[in-house]
């Protein structure tokens, strides 16, 4: 990533020296992706909030929304999440604005997760399901995927745990349909979770979440994602030791 960021720091330079705002702004948004991609969200949300500075300057409503949107997953990333939803709205604003129904999508997406975490479950439900209707709407598998394990892990908070397995099944078909790994890893994860959720004794119900636990852990290890494996290994041992104090009994 160091040569990364040399590349575009490079770039931001140039294109301050012959005044290309429009360019600037981009190496300014490119840098706080890597920043982010990095850990370091203070440096990220820097380089966004100068992103939409510029965006905001040359009135370039996609920029602002886009901006916005970074600005509100770094946010939401180191826990801000008053300012993160801020964000997030001027961004579901400017994509209704534009018309735009991949950020409308986006958006709405975005806002569920910080309703969900506040503990504002019917808000986060419309949210996950009006950006579920527009995924839908634009056939696209990815967004559905997302949204029905957002929507999965809604219900397991909320103790809907038929309605949870039935969104993570519906996640699961079609994550293993495009073979996107790292989706998996959270809608494996849930389903480990949903299963531990509804064992009433020690047996199958076990296996079958051990095993959504551990093809889990083995998708963080190939992708080498460390939360992804420090979760994983948390969900497996909670498995392990909930089976053993059932067999206990």
């Amino acid at each position: 990533l160091d040569r990364t960021i040399e590349l575009y720091q490079n770039y931001l330079t140039i294109a301050q020296e012959i005044g290309d705002r429009h360019g600037i702004g981009m190496a300014y948004n490119n840098l706080g992706i890597v920043y982010k991609t990095r850990g370091d969200y203070d440096r990220a949300i820097e380089y966004y909030a100068n992103y939409l500075r510029i965006a905001e300057e040359i009135g370039s409503k996609g920029g602002i929304g886009v901006a916005s949107s970074n600005l509100g997953v770094a946010y939401s990333a180191i826990g801000e999440y008053d300012k993160a939803f801020a964000h997030f709205e001027r961004h579901r604003i400017i994509s209704e604005e534009t018309g735009s129904r991949i950020g409308q999508a986006a958006a709405h997406a975005n806002l569920g997760g910080v309703y969900q975490y506040r503990g504002d479950y019917e808000p986060a439900r419309r949210a996950y399901e009006l950006s579920l209707e527009i995924s839908h709407a634009l056939g696209e598998k990815q967004g559905i995927a997302l949204l029905n394990t957002c929507l999965g892990s809604l219900c397991l908070e909320t103790g809907e745990l038929a309605k949870a397995e039935e969104y993570y099944n519906e996640a699961e078909r079609i994550g293993r349909k495009i073979g996107d790994k790292t989706m998996l890893i959270d809608i494996l994860s849930g389903l480990a979770l949903v299963k531990q959720s509804k064992i009433k004794a020690p047996g199958t119900a076990y296996a079958d979440a051990l095993a959504y636990a551990r093809e889990a852990l083995k998708y963080s290890e190939d992708l080498k994602t460390r939360t992804g494996i420090a979760a994983s290994h948390l969900t497996l041992g909670k498995l392990i030791w909930g089976e053993a104090l059932e067999l206990r009994k």
